[in-house]
């Protein structure tokens, strides 16, 4: 379906070491927020995280 409609949709290339310490610094500067807020601050790093 996504080919067939010409819509590109790849995740990024992220160790799990290295998407690990993206959340510990997200959590260390927002530790109230939920999974949304880190779902947005990951795409805002340029992240497609599935």
């Amino acid at each position: 379906y996504l080919h067939q409609h010409n819509i590109d949709y790849k995740h990024s290339n992220i160790t799990d070491n290295d998407l690990d310490l993206l959340v510990r610094l997200f959590h260390q500067a927002k530790p109230g927020s939920g999974v949304r807020y880190l779902s947005g601050f990951l795409r805002r790093q340029g992240l497609r995280i599935q």
